[in-house]
């Protein structure tokens, strides 16, 4: 995939029903990060970074190890709003929420810390790398600010037409994406480009 991602200002979204290859490029960007704190509420990124559970502990996980999944443990609104607010008092790295309409629906935030650094994140010099299967409930703010977009293969309708009328297509051809091919949407040249699977050798080191 040609897709030149800032690690320190660019905002990644990805969508895909799944097992339609959403959670595998998630993997392989943030394999290449340098500093990095993954929200991962379905803990599907172990391996990926320092695991923590509890949001008072990725503080001085991350100044330690640079590189921070968690796991919430309790999984609650009064914990992510903490990892949130500690989110927002770094700079210089890559934040990644899976699940993003979990805590960004279009009408609600989780947190005002959320918001903060879905609007003024790149001020910090904080990248983003969003992912949902559910686009159609995503906050606006997500749409509007993203650099980049990669929509996977989206069965339910209501999800396809939502994307295809931010990426401009027909959204029958984001139906009929084989498994693991999707669609590029570069913003600042309002470009979609058709994209082939990523080689079994990437997915296996993934």
């Amino acid at each position: 995939m040609k897709l030149h991602f800032n690690q320190y200002s660019d905002f990644l979204t990805i969508v895909g029903m799944k097992a339609s290859g959403k959670t595998t490029l998630t993997r392989l960007f943030i394999k290449s990060l340098t500093s990095l704190i993954f929200i991962d509420p379905t803990w599907q990124l172990e391996g990926f970074g320092y695991v923590v559970h509890y949001p008072d502990r990725i503080e001085a996980a991350f100044k330690e190890w640079k590189k921070i999944v968690y796991q919430p443990i309790p999984d609650t609104a009064e914990a992510y709003t903490e990892a949130f607010d500690t989110c927002l008092r770094f700079y210089n790295y890559t934040l990644g929420i899976d699940e993003i309409d979990k805590f960004a629906s279009p009408r609600w935030y989780i947190c005002e810390s959320l918001k903060g650094l879905i609007r003024r994140g790149r001020r910090q010099s904080i990248g983003l790398i969003c992912n949902t299967r559910r686009p159609h409930l995503i906050h606006n703010d997500i749409r509007s600010s993203s650099d980049h977009v990669v929509c996977f293969k989206l069965h339910e309708e209501r999800e396809r037409k939502y994307m295809g009328e931010w990426l401009e297509i027909d959204h029958l051809e984001i139906k009929r994406l084989p498994f693991y091919e999707s669609f590029y949407y570069n913003v600042r040249k309002a470009e979609v480009t058709k994209q082939a699977a990523l080689p079994q050798t990437v997915v296996d080191s993934l």
